[in-house]
């Protein structure tokens, strides 16, 4: 387990360290896509608009210091490693005997939810640097993005929250509530081409809302993705709206 813990907090290091740099990358690419067919970053530059790069060694210095692993390693000292030890010393002895299979079934019980809890860990620390990065960028550059709008992927696996809070916008400074295994990302809401000093520009319109889009769908799919009988029924009857069924946890 101590070896299991400590290769899973290499890898998330070496993640976290290539989520930066694609954080870099494809926040340049998303502000430039909001650009209007021919206008380049060049044409923006022209009027004294620069895009200011973060410093990428500054930002894995910060990561390496505080997260590196560490919610990994927390998690598998505090609920995997105590305790477990003579348990899983039992299974893997008598596995001698036993098909590999029933071994690994039984060394899940052992386990306990740890090793797959700690995989769901890594990856939603990743993508944490990922969004911080994203966001730190954004900051940098707010004479171009004044914050950034939430987008899910707007399926039967996205949860009921997600739906409703996508396309929620939040400043730039202000840090986007997630849960653990989320799939949202950040999209860059530009300034307008007025305040840019371009005339005759068309302004790009947000898109559709997850809460609007989700309001359209089929009863049964309404349902299914909100997941509680009695609050859809509430909703239904309009006793309460969609907001109220989000509930916000620090931890």
């Amino acid at each position: 387990l101590l070896r299991y813990s400590g290769g899973v907090e290499r890898q998330v290091a070496a993640l976290q360290r290539l989520r930066i740099q694609q954080a870099i990358d494809h926040t340049r690419r998303l502000t430039a896509s909001a650009l209007p067919p021919g206008v380049t970053f060049e044409v923006v530059a022209g009027l004294g608009v620069q895009w200011a790069t973060l410093d990428t060694a500054a930002f894995e210095s910060m990561v390496g210091r505080m997260r590196d692993g560490s919610s990994v390693r927390r998690y598998l000292d505090a609920r995997v490693v105590t305790g477990t030890q003579q348990r899983m010393a039992d299974v893997l002895t008598d596995g001698i005997v036993r098909n590999p299979r029933e071994t690994a079934r039984l060394l899940r019980g052992t386990f306990t939810g740890g090793a797959v809890q700690a995989v769901r860990v890594a990856r939603t620390e990743t993508l944490r640097v990922y969004r911080d990065v994203q966001r730190e960028s954004y900051q940098r550059n707010s004479n171009v993005v004044r914050g950034y709008r939430r987008q899910a992927s707007l399926d039967d696996r996205t949860c009921f929250a997600c739906w409703v809070l996508d396309g929620t916008l939040y400043a730039n400074e202000g840090d986007m509530e997630e849960h653990v295994s989320g799939r949202c990302f950040t999209v860059p809401e530009t300034v307008t081409w007025a305040e840019l000093g371009i005339r005759g520009m068309d302004e790009v319109e947000p898109q559709e809302s997850g809460r609007a889009r989700f309001e359209r769908l089929p009863d049964a799919q309404q349902r299914r993705i909100i997941g509680n009988d009695r609050q859809y029924e509430a909703w239904k009857s309009g006793t309460i709206g969609l907001a109220d069924m989000v509930a916000r946890h620090t931890h």
